[in-house]
């Protein structure tokens, strides 16, 4: 992505190299065709301007220096504006072609020479053949003339890139950002996104062309008719005109003389050249002739011959055509009458009637004026087809610049936050900041809904940034705090409370209970600095917590010196007591290994005595409600603890009690110990120890 703090200003000054470029390109355009025809060459040279505008500036550039080259040609040759359609599919075939690599390799350019020929050369061939106002030297010959014109206006455009630097024709292609420019690498990403059903683009492509093409093809039909009636007057004049300076030779004196007599009356002859002059003289005209209306028929007065037709004698009658019937009153009055068009056995004509009257203004005769029909028609289609060719050129000219404006103001805007928003995801703090620093970047400034669309989105990404953030910095607290929670209690019953909403009360649940205790622990501590002390617990407790865990019990509490561990909840287990004896025997292993440390330390040796004993006790959350704590509490509990004090009683470090045994498997060796009295039992109590 461009320097968002650049950009701007280099647009503004590559404005106005463009402008200068394209004012080139049509300068050149229009000095090579003149110097082409001051020279008298076969060939036009009006098209190397237009190829070099569309290959290095873009569609809009070259549709813009084509149409306006054949505008400055029509100044002086008004027919030339009529081929700017083809100078606009010269300049659009260059664009599409030149994108794609055609001016890199010669084989390349040779089939864009080609393929320019056959517009300019073929579809230019193809229209004097098609419409007799267009001039040619015949459809091969101009094929061949545009083929050597487009070979050199290609090799020309070809020669120019070859030694003007690419990085100073790339300041001269049209761009339009309303955004931080995209690289070639993301026009391409860009060009890649696809759509349900149709690219706004070409909707509005399609929208556009219709929309143009319907009002053209009204235009174009309305001047049509304007046309054709401004021509019908145009040529109704001529015949009225011709008709007037006719009847002004004939002497209607002699009418009847002539009509009887004929070519031998008096002047006859004379007066039948004098028209002869008159017909001759007007090109336009095709027949003229003199009839005098009487309700029998036309009776021949004059009648001049053509070179296909000859002429009816005088005297003679000739029934009323029936384009005429219904003026028959009118010319039998003698009146003046409009225009009549007709289509019978002597073509399709337009005629007009110019009544000769005598001293009295009385119409004695009518003077004839025939046009022929197709002389306008031909006018009409030449007409016809030469809006249809200069609408067409300006219609790609309009379509041309309303595309660019929308890409570069809609499309390419919508689809940069389309691509940034589709590489929006969290894949790490700092691609987040990343993808949102790209968005920001994008600076987009069409000034309109889509600038509005834009702020939206960045301020979306930008606050779920926020909250990604929080979440994040939650997720920590939350997970330190999981931690430290588990230190103070045990993680089992950390996960047992977390699980659901503690509320005060238990459950009573078949336990086995575990209660550890230092032989001489207020010896030892009188030994040690306070510091010390804890440091020793510290170690003692940390290697006895494994064993513990391990066989699926948690630490309840820490009493002092004592720990009380329970095996069976917060989940049932149906091998607590089992477990229970795991954890006491590794817990024995495990002291044996802290005095050898604490040996070589020369701290003091630690004895413990170990008491368990298994039944039912109520698990549950004791305390108030803004102050609980998970414990197990019951008889068994209590037994436990009295068991673990008499350890040092019967000198054994593990005792258990009757109830644990019954739960053991068979394979567990047990040693009966004694049947002692406990404080607060009325009952005496079996205890055994563990063979080793």
């Amino acid at each position: 992505m461009a320097d968002v703090r650049d950009y701007k200003k280099e647009l503004n000054h590559n404005l106005i190299r463009i402008i200068w470029f394209i004012i080139i390109c049509i300068a050149l355009n229009f000095v090579l065709s003149k110097v082409a025809i001051l020279l008298q060459f076969p060939i036009w040279l009006d098209t190397i301007g237009t190829i070099l505008a569309a290959t290095v500036g873009g569609y809009l550039p070259g549709i813009f220096v084509g149409l306006m080259t054949n505008m400055l040609k029509g100044m002086s040759n008004f027919s030339s504006i009529y081929y700017a359609v083809l100078n606009v599919l010269i300049a659009i075939t260059s664009t599409f072609l030149a994108n794609r690599g055609f001016l890199k390799k010669p084989w390349k350019i040779f089939l864009f020479v080609i393929l320019l020929s056959l517009i300019g050369g073929g579809i230019g061939g193809l229209l004097p053949i098609l419409f007799s106002t267009f001039k040619t030297s015949g459809f091969f010959t101009d094929l061949i003339y545009d083929l050597a014109d487009k070979t050199i206006s290609v090799v020309a455009v070809v020669m120019i890139l070859r030694f003007v630097p690419e990085d100073f024709l790339s300041t001269l292609h049209l761009r339009g950002w309303r955004q931080a420019p995209l690289s070639h690498d993301e026009i391409d990403e860009i060009k890649k996104i696809k759509c349900r059903s149709i690219l706004l683009r070409s909707k509005i492509i399609w929208l556009l062309t219709a929309g143009l093409s319907v009002l053209a093809v009204a235009a174009t039909l309305i001047s049509f008719f304007i046309y054709k009636t401004t021509l019908i007057d145009k040529y109704s004049q001529i015949a009225f005109g011709v008709g007037k300076q006719a009847a002004s030779l004939i002497d209607p004196n002699r009418v009847d003389d002539y009509l009887e007599n004929g070519e031998t009356a008096k002047g006859y002859l004379a007066t039948e050249e004098a028209l002869q002059l008159i017909r001759d003289a007007v090109h336009d005209i095709e027949y003229l002739y003199v009839y005098q209306i009487r309700e029998d028929g036309c009776h021949v007065v004059f009648d001049l011959d053509t070179e296909e037709v000859i002429g009816s004698n005088p005297g003679e009658i000739i029934p009323f055509d029936e384009s005429f019937v219904p003026m028959l009153s009118d010319l039998l009055e003698g009146k003046e009458i409009k225009p009549v068009i007709s289509n019978d056995s002597f073509g399709w004509l337009l005629t007009t009637y110019t009544p000769v009257l005598d001293s009295n203004g009385n119409c004695v005769c009518y003077v004839g004026t025939d046009i022929d029909m197709s002389i306008l028609a031909k006018n009409q289609i030449d007409f016809f087809s030469k809006m249809v060719f200069l609408f067409l050129g300006f219609v790609i000219l309009i379509i041309a610049i309303v595309v660019w404006f929308i890409d570069y103001n809609v499309v390419y805007p919508i689809n940069s936050i389309t691509l940034r928003s589709s590489e929006f995801a969290y894949k790490g703090n700092d691609s987040l900041s990343e993808n949102i620093e790209k968005i920001r970047k994008l600076d987009i400034h069409t000034g309109d809904e889509v600038e509005n669309l834009y702020h939206a989105f960045l301020k979306v990404t930008e606050d779920t940034k926020g909250y990604v953030d929080h979440i994040i910095s939650t997720t920590e607290k939350m997970a330190q705090i999981h931690s430290t929670f588990g230190k103070i209690v045990d993680p089992q019953i950390r996960d047992y409370l977390l699980s659901d909403n503690p509320e005060l009360g238990g459950t009573e649940m078949e336990v086995t209970v575990l209660f550890c205790d230092i032989r001489g622990f207020t010896t030892i501590s009188e030994q040690l600095e306070p510091h010390q002390m804890v440091s020793l617990l510290n170690r003692y407790f940390t290697a006895l917590e494994k064993p513990i865990t391990e066989n699926k019990g948690i630490i309840n509490k820490y009493i002092g010196d004592a720990i009380m561990a329970v095996f069976g909840v917060p989940l049932h287990s149906s091998t607590h007591a089992e477990d229970a004896l795991k954890a006491a025997l590794q817990m024995k292993k495990q002291l044996k290994k802290v005095n050898e440390e604490f040996i070589k330390e020369g701290l003091p040796e630690i004895n413990f005595g170990i008491g368990l004993n298994s039944g039912k006790a109520l698990a549950g959350n004791v305390g108030t409600p803004n102050r609980l704590e998970y414990t197990v509490i019951g008889d068994t509990v209590n037994t436990a603890s009295r068991i673990e004090s008499l350890c040092k009683k019967y000198s054994i470090d593990l005792l258990i009690s009757q109830a644990t045994v019954d739960l053991f498997p068979d394979t567990i060796p047990v040693t009966f110990v004694d049947e002692t009295d406990i404080k607060g039992k009325v009952n005496k109590i079996k205890i055994y120890k563990h063979n080793a």
